[in-house]
C-alpha cells in the first residue's frame, strides 16, 4: 500500500517496502542451528579424539613402523613398479595401436566398396542373370534340383 505525500508545490508518492518471505527467517534459523550443531560435535570430537591420538596412536606408530615400511617396500617392488611399467608401455604402443586399428578399419571398407565395385562390373559386363533354384518337397523330404555344369566348361556328366 502506497503512502501519498502532499506538499504545497509537489505531489510525492512514498512506496512501502515489501517484507521479505517468512521463508527466509526459517533458512536463517536452519542455518544458524547446523552451523551450531556442527561447531559443537567438532568440539566434542578434538575432546575424545585427541587423547586417544596421544594414548594409542603415536605408540601403536612406533610398534608398527616396521610392518609399515615393510608393506610399503613391497607395494612398491610388486605393485606400482609393475603399473608404471605398463603404463609407460602403452603410452609407447599407443601410436601403433592407432596406426594397426585404422589399418583394420580402412581395410575392411576398402574391401567391401572393392567386392560391390567388382560384383556390379561382373553383372553389368558379364550380363549375369539370376538363376532362381526352386526346391520340391515330396513326403516332407527336400529335393533340390541338379546343377548344370558351367557353360564353357569342358567336363560332361555322363549318365
Amino acid at each position: 500500500m502506497a503512502t501519498r505525500l502532499s506538499s504545497p508545490t509537489q505531489s510525492m508518492v512514498a512506496a512501502a517496502t515489501p517484507s521479505p518471505p517468512p521463508i527466509t527467517y526459517v533458512l536463517s534459523a536452519l542455518t544458524f542451528s547446523a552451523t551450531t550443531l556442527l561447531s559443537l560435535l567438532k568440539g566434542i570430537s578434538t575432546l575424545i579424539i585427541t587423547p586417544i591420538y596421544h594414548l594409542l596412536y603415536r605408540p601403536l606408530s612406533y610398534i608398527l613402523a616396521p610392518a609399515v615400511l615393510f608393506v610399503s617396500i613391497i607395494l612398491d617392488f610388486f605393485v606400482w613398479t609393475p603399473l608404471a611399467v605398463i603404463r609407460y608401455l602403452a603410452e609407447q604402443a599407443y601410436p601403433i595401436y592407432l596406426l594397426v586399428g585404422v589399418a583394420c578399419i580402412l581395410g575392411v571398407v576398402i574391401g567391401v566398396v572393392t567386392r560391390g565395385v567388382a560384383a556390379g562390373t561382373t553383372s553389368v559386363f558379364m550380363d549375369a542373370t539370376r538363376v532362381e533354384v526352386k526346391t520340391e518337397t515330396r513326403e516332407g523330404m527336400v529335393l533340390e534340383p541338379k546343377r548344370s555344369p558351367r557353360r564353357g566348361s569342358s567336363q560332361r556328366r555322363f549318365a
